[in-house]
């Protein structure tokens, strides 16, 4: 969980001192998903989409997660993508792509490739204003 930022748990337990139900998921739903972060790399220059694919709900998440993709399906958890730093490394969790229907899907074959140049430093993090002078 410390380094992925999240943990789905097989059944119910404590997890950092509170109780947890244990999580479930749900097969062939469609998710709609939002942009949390036009200024995350990722998602960059990428707009609002629909998804067939499985949702997962019932998640442990860190609270240091950078969020960059959220859902309201209620067969699901809000956070469906993040990112966060383990050690000297860049770190991208994506609760999407359960099957081929979920890779037809060009927004998460762009998120996908996205996070791949993202963990291997090929993807910057956007500047904020004050440093772009």
């Amino acid at each position: 969980k410390k380094i992925i930022g999240a943990r789905y748990n097989l059944k119910a337990a404590e997890v950092d001192g509170v109780q947890v139900p244990g999580s479930t998921y749900r097969h062939d739903i469609d998710m709609n998903c939002t942009i949390a972060s036009q200024r995350n790399p990722i998602t960059r220059g990428l707009s609002d989409f629909q998804i067939h694919d499985e949702g997962y709900k019932g998640v442990s998440f860190e609270p240091d997660n950078r969020v960059f993709l959220t859902t309201d399906h209620p067969d699901s958890d809000p956070t469906v993508g993040w990112t966060r730093r383990y050690a000297n490394a860049r770190v991208v969790g994506l609760m999407l792509g359960h099957d081929g229907k979920a890779y037809a899907n060009e927004n998460l074959r762009a998120i996908v490739a996205n996070s791949i140049r993202y963990t291997a430093g090929r993807l910057a993090p956007q500047r904020s204003p004050r440093t772009q002078r």
